[in-house]
């Protein structure tokens, strides 16, 4: 920044600047302790950048602003900015510190606002964590258990929704087909409900091991979840017996 004689030596930092907010000179204390730039706009923290395009213009120079200033180490400084227009274009800005009451809290802020930022990482890594446990709980919710040559039992557990279904859906087909299973018996017994979008996905899931050639059965069937599958009003390829007990038996 080229300084200027007659004010070389103010005990604020002061700046010339054009329209276009550039530097057109400044005094010995700007230039130390703000970081290089041509233009004004450069000083500044990214916040404070736009604020001071609208505000430095001759039509609203009468009132102070508030920006923040980068010093050469990107430690950010609160002033005041009073700024007077010449009738030639120029002028000239004058940056008055907040008084160390206020730096001290804007300080404290900015440190809080690092540390939330630190803290907002750390939350995104507990949730992807938790989103890690919760996907490895839906897919042991339908474990494949295989009983002998020909029949596999599937039990499932707790709530049958969505998105529990898309998860073990492919693996069970994968385990089903993997371990050449010819006879898949579901056991409702541990299920605590299914909910719509759930009800839809197992019927697919139903349907697409019946296309496999797989024969199904379907045991311990609540009330609650028989009403459910009758809301459904669609062809269910499967057998259904009152207990797993009766479902061996038979079959046996």
């Amino acid at each position: 920044m080229k300084q200027a004689h007659h004010f070389e030596d103010w005990p604020l930092p002061i700046f010339q600047l054009d329209r276009e907010l550039t530097i057109l000179a400044s005094s010995k204390l700007a230039s130390s302790l703000f970081k290089e730039s041509a233009v004004f706009t450069g000083l500044l923290e990214e916040g404070s950048r736009q604020k001071a395009v609208e505000f430095l213009n001759p039509a609203r120079s009468f009132q102070p602003i508030e920006l923040t200033f980068l010093s050469p180490l990107d430690e950010p400084t609160v002033m005041d900015v009073h700024t007077k227009w010449e009738s030639d274009g120029i002028a000239n800005v004058i940056a008055v510190p907040k008084d160390r009451h206020y730096n001290r809290v804007f300080d404290q802020l900015t440190h809080l606002r690092k540390r939330l930022n630190e803290t907002n990482y750390d939350l995104l890594l507990e949730k992807e964590r938790a989103d890690e446990l919760l996907q490895n709980v839906r897919e042991l919710s339908a474990p494949c258990i295989k009983l002998d040559q020909k029949r596999l039992l599937i039990p499932l557990f707790g709530l049958i929704d969505q998105q529990k279904m898309e998860t073990v859906r492919p693996r069970i087909l994968e385990n089903v087909y993997r371990q050449d299973g010819q006879i898949v018996i579901f056991d409702l017994t541990a299920m605590d409900d299914i909910d719509n979008e759930g009800l839809t996905q197992l019927n697919a899931l139903i349907q697409s091991l019946s296309i496999m050639g797989i024969t199904i059965s379907i045991t311990g069937i609540h009330p609650r979840h028989a009403k459910r599958l009758h809301e459904l009003n669609a062809v269910i390829y499967a057998t259904f017996a009152v207990s797993l007990q009766d479902v061996l038996l038979n079959e046996h």
